[in-house]
């Protein structure tokens, strides 16, 4: 049997379904991605409109004085939603509404929008398929006025309620306003009448002119300048100078990145920033800002200011604190320990000419701490301790005088005594030394045979037998023979008979006065004070006619007087008993 082959030609049933399976796929990818195309310019389209629509009511509220746009000339459906076709300016803000938007096309809507404005609120409410994008009047708002987001009033500040958009905006009464305190801002808000508001900010005096004025209504400041100083000049807030105010009227509060630190003195303070800028880190004392290379002063003379090693260590390693109170980069002769500018072992720091008392505004330099070192080194006395602990021979002296200590040599060479800054001066100078009070000296003793003690002098001996030598007094001479009798009392001094310290003093009987010479006990009398005396008047018999004081002090011609006084030049003579402003008097009869 004969078997015959036929050819055939076509596709297979299997073939043609994969292939209209695959056209199929490209023909729903190609609808998909033409939808794609199409939304994305709806939305483009939608926050285009958002922004025409916000430009054109801004111009509009500015140029009339309406509070309520119509947008006649827009087009308002549009396939993703509808717009409404007017804004009203509620409290300097208005909204565009889109209603009928579906919250995913919203989201995306908002998404887009935002990429271009920063400035407006954008809500999408899903719930009522709306799209509210809030703007300021000016389309900026303010860093004092954002726009805040809502859903209830606990969400928004002291006098603002949650509005129907789902942002905030002011509660208050017709006539006032929502507005920080001008002088206290860090208070917060509050509702303000309209004709106190100064530049957003609720002022209690307002001069009418945009200033700011303090009670008296003497003193007005702008909104940019408002702190007043002591000098009557207005500042900014953010200016990088010094500050001075009175504490009784300080304005700090009127700027929130300022406080006021109290001086020292009467009621100087100064109002300085909470904190420095980086490229400025450093405070000083009275509130200026520097930069590391600078030197600062981060404490006044007394305590007041932010200075510490923390502060100082915001500047590189070579910066340090001097004195405990100089933040600066620390010369190349000294070094820096535990954030101190300090020197090396057997040298103490100081400033350079070691004036008395030092002057601060000199160069640290270090100093031995030996012999061939006369001089004390002057530093802030909340630090002189530390200077001197690292000289064993060296004490702390303080002579209450400026705010400074004195790390000075505890034993001068002989030849030299201390003067009341501890430096050791040669006994055998020209110049009188001063020494009371240092912790020192307490006498010219140091310089036995060269100098005598005169109040708070140490002065040059004068030669012996001389006039000036004999206007000395026993004690003064002592000292000037080398003797130290030196004792509370002052009737102990040296005798050159016995070439001994003895009582040189005579007690007599009484003293006899002819009315120049009087007896200066030290004592100030007051209100308590009792007298006991007993004297009598030789001259009262024989007639004589001169007024006399038995006792008295007075620190007042008509007050504060407290004598006793013979009043001899009237008939009958009497005695006048003055007691602060009251006179008494008594006759020698009834006396």
């Amino acid at each position: 049997m004969e078997i015959t082959k036929k050819q055939e030609n076509g596709r297979t049933m299997t073939e043609m379904l994969s292939t209209l399976s695959i056209m199929g796929l490209l023909s729903v990818g190609s609808i998909w991605a033409f939808n794609s195309v199409i939304e994305n310019f709806r939305i483009t389209s939608l926050s285009e409109e958002i922004s025409a629509r916000a430009i054109y009511a801004s111009s509009k509220f500015k140029s009339q004085n309406k509070n309520q746009v119509i947008f006649r000339k827009f087009k308002h459906d549009y396939a993703l939603g509808k717009f409404e076709k007017s804004t009203t300016l509620v409290k300097n803000t208005f909204t565009i509404v889109i209603n009928q938007i579906k919250d995913d096309i919203c989201q995306k809507v908002k998404k887009r929008f935002e990429e271009q404005n920063t400035t407006a609120l954008f809500v999408c409410n899903l719930e009522q398929q709306k799209a509210l994008i809030t703007f300021y009047k000016s389309l900026k708002p303010t860093s004092d006025n954002p726009i805040v987001p809502c859903n209830s009033d606990d969400m928004c500040g002291a006098c603002e309620i949650c509005g129907p958009y789902g942002f905030c905006e002011s509660g208050c009464p017709e006539g006032t306003q929502c507005a920080k305190d001008f002088d206290t801002p860090t208070n917060g808000k509050s509702c303000c009448p309209n004709e106190n508001v100064v530049d957003g900010a609720c002022c209690a005096n307002p001069d009418g002119y945009g200033n700011c004025c303090d009670k008296s209504g003497g003193n007005c400041c702008p909104p940019d300048k408002p702190i007043l100083g002591r000098n009557g000049t207005c500042y900014g807030c953010d200016e990088n100078v010094k500050i001075e105010v009175d504490e009784r009227t300080r304005k700090c509060n009127r700027c929130e990145n300022r406080i006021y630190r109290s001086a020292t003195h009467g009621y100087i303070g100064w109002c300085i920033p909470n904190e420095c800028p980086d490229d400025k880190p450093l405070m000083s004392y009275d509130g200026i800002c520097y930069e590391c290379s600078e030197r600062v002063f981060m404490r006044d003379s007394v305590n007041n200011g932010p200075g510490d090693n923390t502060t100082c260590s915001k500047c590189p390693d070579e910066n340090a604190l001097f004195d405990d109170r100089i933040c600066l980069v620390c010369p190349e002769d000294m070094v820096v320990k535990d954030g101190v500018c300090t020197c090396e072992e057997g040298f103490m720091a100081g400033y350079t000419g070691n004036d008395s008392p030092p002057k601060t505004q000199n160069e640290p330099t270090c100093f031995s701490c030996g012999e061939d070192n006369l001089k004390s080194i002057g530093f802030w006395r909340k630090n002189a301790q530390n200077v001197c602990d690292v000289c064993p021979n060296r004490i702390v002296v303080d002579p209450k005088v400026y705010y400074y200590y004195y790390c000075a040599l505890e034993n001068c060479p002989d030849g030299y005594m201390h003067n009341r800054y501890g430096h050791c001066l040669s006994c055998s100078g020209t110049s009188n030394i001063e020494f009371q009070p240092s912790s020192l000296t307490n006498s010219c003793s140091e310089c036995g045979g060269f100098r005598y003690t005169d109040g708070n002098y140490c002065k040059k001996c004068p030669t012996e037998g001389t006039t000036s030598w004999t206007n000395l007094t026993l004690i003064q001479q002592s000292e000037c023979l080398g003797e130290k009798c030196t004792s509370e009392n002052e009737c102990i001094a040296y005798n050159p008979d016995t070439n001994s310290c003895e009582d040189m003093c005579q007690q007599v009987e009484y003293l006899e006065s002819t009315g120049t010479q009087y007896i200066d006990t030290g004592m100030l009398s007051t209100a308590n004070s009792t007298v006991n005396v007993v004297f009598g008047l030789e001259s009262a018999a024989s007639g004589n006619s001169n007024n006399g004081a038995i006792f008295g002090g007075r620190n007042a011609q008509t007050s504060g007087t407290f004598t006793f006084f013979r009043i001899a030049s009237s008939t009958p003579q009497y005695f006048r008993f003055d007691y602060n402003a009251q006179k008494s008097v008594a006759t020698a009869n009834n006396f």
